[in-house]
């Protein structure tokens, strides 16, 4: 299991909707930031759109090393 720390960057993988000829679900990273990481709580997560969400277990995730762009794969 992975110890966070406030400030540790990371992308997120998420599934968003895209409409073509038919709907469909694509994957997308987004970057965030921990912003809290509590014991008792799940890790808080700021993303680079201003949002923030809860790092959950069944949450795909990867750390970045680097500064954070615009945080979109």
């Amino acid at each position: 299991m992975y110890s966070f720390q406030s400030r540790d960057l990371l992308q997120i993988k998420f599934k968003t909707f895209h409409t073509s000829s038919f709907i469909e679900m694509r994957p997308r990273w987004v970057a965030g930031q921990i912003i809290d990481c509590s014991s008792d709580a799940w890790p808080l997560v700021q993303l680079v759109d201003g949002q923030i969400t809860e790092l959950r277990p069944y949450m795909e995730w990867r750390r970045l090393d680097g500064p954070v762009d615009d945080g979109h794969d």
